[in-house]
């Protein structure tokens, strides 16, 4: 499994028990080395040693449990096999010096050895993807106001990608903390494949203030590391990094919000604004501004705008902004525009052009929020114009779409302008690249449940949260720290460039499926690859299901060549269905010193991993090769030709094949009985991409995407 944990079958945490497959193995004997290497994944033996098969030995990690407390955590690494020297004497091997399975910490304790180690665990890779700024009652969570994140970390195990999250919930005197250890495919309406969250439940927030600010945060807890390896949300400011989120306790709000609705056939002069619908839809406004204006003028004094709904109902499209630009007062909850609920998605349209709602200006909104907030909901929307949905001078404004069918009607411009954008929920059409791709006004923040049919050009995403969606023709222009691309279908990947290209420190591309359909060859995932400039550490690659055809999709992962030296390290590869993976080190430059590469080329933190090909140039995993990896890690199975398939035996696949021949894309990975990549593998996540449960036992998981 993920780490090399528990890969003789069983794996004890503490005083919490068994975890990892089910069954009993006999207790690994004490190390055979005598003394671990300052880059952890190296030791050396007091003697020439004979390695025919891994050696398992014990180790003794702090970590945490599911209460998130600290504990000592009883592992199983291994010895796995000699080291070759360098370039140019790469044919023989050192005299005592022998790789392991995964990384020992300075914090580890291995019986009969020195450990000299000076590596820590990482942070685990976590981000937000449910909506903020709403009004809540006297609770929170659950299905009535989801706060869901995803999480992962170097050291998942067991169907449990960290050891525990905990929620901490404060209106600045009184916190409630919630501790949540079990993850679980979401229940949110848009997602295109099952989402696994870590979600808060229903929780009861009466003893917090009234009318005032709530922040949400989290603390993630890794299974193994100490104190400095959990990742904090309040260590950062809000941001698209994993930050704090914020709502508004009103109980009043929450149970009666302020309705405006909007109807072209509506009158501004007698619209009437009511927390009862029948009220406020028998008169209604006859534009946005008209509303707007109106809720301004009533709550200005009290709660602003905050919560306050405008619905937009039948009979014609309605602008989003029209007339004289206002600023409203706002302080800390989003302003919603929504479709009226009596009425069909297919009834009711919202265009947005110019000018724009003008939010959260004038000083009003509450510290530390700095950023107006607009919901647009269960509606259609089309762009009517090349303007960019804008924030005040001093104020950004966060537009979130939520569950909306948009239509960006081939505007070649940008959505932002000192604005930033979220999706939870969303069917794209008549896009653009200026509207997927970054801005350097604003940025797409989340990316989840989208589903686009891309037929034309390719579209480079901002893809920093990228989750549940399933998208056709896609690449990735965004390569930052924290970014995820997790629970996807990224259909039609041509040669332009690949969905997930990583260097830096923490970043997670988990069970997606990446299809290349190209006659061309080029990658289309990449960790530190050709000529970059940059190593990368803490990258977390699991469980994907990559289609191709021999060079064509392959995976470029842990390269040092180029003109500038680099190091990857910490970079996990788990249960992953490869085209071809390659890497380069000093076999390929003839330079005995590019070494960075070293702890993947020695297989560190790779398990159960399926290669459909070999390496580009041919070369097949080995001592002194100079294109693929010197040992292949745990239980690997990899291809043997560059031209005829280790068929991991795809339902349906339509990637590129032989010829090499151009796929028509949108291909069915599922695996066929009989897959040499089912009951091949440990687990590491609970469910697979179609939210099906992955067998916990020894063994029993399927490689990639799905069971």
């Amino acid at each position: 499994m993920l780490g090399c944990l528990g890969d003789v079958g069983a794996l004890t945490l503490g005083t919490m028990g068994v975890l990892g497959a089910a069954g009993a193995a006999p207790e690994p004997a004490p190390a055979p080395i005598s003394a671990i290497g300052a880059d952890g994944f190296q030791a050396d033996y007091a003697s020439t040693p004979s390695i025919p098969s891994p050696v398992p030995f014990a180790v003794s990690r702090q970590g945490y449990d599911a209460s998130a407390s600290p504990v000592t955590v009883s592992d199983t690494l291994y010895v796995t096999t000699r080291v070759r020297q360098p370039y140019p004497n790469q044919a023989s091997l050192t005299p005592l010096t022998v790789a392991l399975s995964d990384y020992l910490l300075s914090t580890d304790t291995v019986s009969g050895a020195a450990n000299n180690s000076a590596e820590a665990s990482p942070k685990p890779v976590a981000n937000w993807v449910s909506p903020d700024r709403l009004v809540v009652g006297n609770s929170i969570g659950g299905s009535a106001y989801p706060v869901e994140l995803v999480a992962f970390h170097y050291y998942m195990r067991a169907g449990k990608q960290v050891a525990a999250v905990k929620f901490v919930i404060t209106d600045g005197t009184t916190t409630i903390n919630v501790v949540v250890s079990t993850p679980t495919v979401s229940g949110r309406a848009g997602d295109q494949n099952a989402v696994i969250v870590y979600a808060l439940p229903t929780t009861d927030i009466s003893t917090l203030t009234n009318n005032a600010m709530v922040t949400v945060n989290a603390e993630v807890y890794p299974h193994v590391g100490a104190a400095a390896s959990v990742l904090k949300g309040a260590d950062v400011s809000r941001s698209r990094e994993f930050s704090p989120r914020y709502f508004l306790k009103n109980t009043t709000l929450e149970a009666a919000p302020p309705l405006a609705y909007v109807s072209p056939t509506g009158n501004n002069s007698t619209g009437v604004i009511s927390t009862t619908a029948a009220t406020a839809k028998a008169s209604p406004y006859l534009t946005m501004t008209g509303a707007l204006d109106a809720l301004q003028a009533a709550y200005s004094a009290t709660t602003g705008v905050d919560g306050c709904r405008i619905r937009i109902m039948a009979g014609g499209d309605i602008a989003l902004g029209s007339g004289a630009a206002v600023a409203k007062t706002q302080k800390v909850a989003a302003l919603i525009v929504e479709r009226d609920p009596d009425i069909a998605m297919a009834d009711a349209r919202l265009t947005a052009g110019a000018p724009r709602p003008r939010l959260g200006s004038g000083g009003t909104l509450t510290a530390p929020i700095t950023t107006g907030c607009l919901i647009i909901r269960n509606l259609r929307v089309q762009r009517t114009a090349t303007s960019a949905w804008t924030g005040e001078a001093g104020t950004r404004l966060e537009i979130f779409l939520d569950n909306v069918e948009f239509d960006n009607n081939a505007q070649a411009s940008t959505m932002f302008s000192n604005s930033d954008g979220y999706i939870y929920g969303m069917t794209l059409t008549g896009e653009t690249a200026q509207f997927v791709g970054p801005s350097g006004n604003g940025q797409w923040r989340v990316w989840r449940g989208v589903f686009l049919n891309n037929t034309g050009a390719v579209r480079n995403l901002e893809g920093y949260l990228l989750v549940g969606s399933t998208i056709r023709r896609t690449g990735s222009t965004d390569n930052n720290n924290g970014r995820i691309i997790a629970f996807n279908k990224l259909w039609g990947v041509e040669n332009t460039g690949g969905p997930f290209g990583a260097t830096g420190d923490g970043q997670a591309c988990v069970q997606n499926v990446i299809e290349y359909v190209s006659a061309t060859a080029n990658t289309q995932t990449a960790i530190s690859p050709d000529n970059s400039s940059a190593g990368a550490s803490n990258i977390l690659f699991a469980n994907n299901t990559l289609a191709g055809f021999n060079d064509h999709g392959r995976s470029n992962h842990c390269y040092d060549e180029g003109a500038t030296p680099r190091t990857t390290k910490f970079c996990r590869n788990h249960g992953n269905i490869f085209v071809q993976l390659n890497t380069k080190g000093d076999v390929f430059v003839m330079d005995g010193t590019r070494l960075g590469n070293l702890a993947f080329e020695y297989g560190v933190g790779c398990t159960d991993n399926f290669t459909q090909f070999k390496a580009a140039n041919g070369d097949l995993v080995g001592q002194g090769a100079s294109f693929a990896q010197q040992y292949a890690g745990l239980n690997p199975n990899y291809g043997t030709s560059n031209s005829i398939r280790n068929d991991p035996l795809f339902t349906a696949p339509a990637s590129t094949t032989s010829g090499p021949t151009g796929g028509a894309g949108g291909g069915t990975y599922t695996l066929q009985s009989g897959s040499p990549c089912k009951a091949a593998a440990d687990a590491v996540l609970p469910f697979d991409l179609a939210g099906t449960a992955r067998p916990q036992s020894s063994r029993a998981d399927s490689r990639g995407a799905y069971v």
